[in-house]
């Protein structure tokens, strides 16, 4: 689909409410430096029921946010969910949809998490981000098999807060992080510290 399309797609959503048989959806989503464009939906026309067997999702955080609000039952069967923001530093995105999550039953199938933060993940996420909101991962993510994505790129104690994070989620076989501006040393220590704490690992 034309992410460069400026505001919401009517036709994209009554699209999705007529093909309640995909499996797979990826809504394309980027920014540049000053403006954030993504495949957007019409919140007024989202069903609960629209989409019922969708296991894989690629979306933007907001399009997360809204099919939560609107109570989407598909969201108890994805399995597989790509998200973030691109290069768009807009915190408060990601704790809505967090916080949306927690309201409802979370993901409660969803194994495999690819949280793509670009540049987003640094210090400033000590004060309201994706990071500083993990306590809650182990009820919003059940089942979380996977995890692809960051670590905090300019903080060491946020990085050691992260990682007792993840101890919390106890079904995590496989971990994945971005390791630009760890440092090989950071990073065998990072490994060192989770190994123990998450059984299956």
């Amino acid at each position: 689909m034309d992410i460069d399309a400026s505001g919401p797609s009517t036709a994209l959503t009554q699209f999705l409410i007529a093909h309640p048989t995909l499996h797979e959806l990826a809504l394309g989503y980027g920014s540049t430096s000053d403006e954030l464009f993504y495949g957007d939906l019409v919140p007024t026309l989202i069903r609960p029921d629209m989409l019922p067997n969708l296991q894989n999702l690629e979306a933007h955080v907001r399009i997360i946010t809204m099919l939560a609000e609107k109570g989407c039952k598909c969201l108890d069967n994805i399995s597989h969910l790509w998200t973030g923001q691109g290069f768009y530093n807009d915190a408060p995105d990601v704790k809505d949809m967090l916080m949306k999550l927690a309201t409802r039953n979370g993901l409660p199938r969803l194994k495999y998490l690819n949280f793509m933060a670009g540049d987003w993940a640094s210090d400033h996420e000590e004060n309201d981000g994706f990071f500083s909101r993990m306590e809650g991962f182990a009820d919003i993510f059940p089942n979380l098999e996977v995890w692809v994505g960051p670590l905090p790129k300019n903080s060491s104690k946020m990085r050691a807060l992260v990682l007792g994070r993840f101890a919390k989620l106890q079904k995590v076989e496989e971990l994945y992080w971005n390791e630009s501006g760890l440092g090989t040393t950071s990073m065998a220590g990072a490994v060192r510290r989770i190994a123990p704490r998450c059984p299956s690992l």
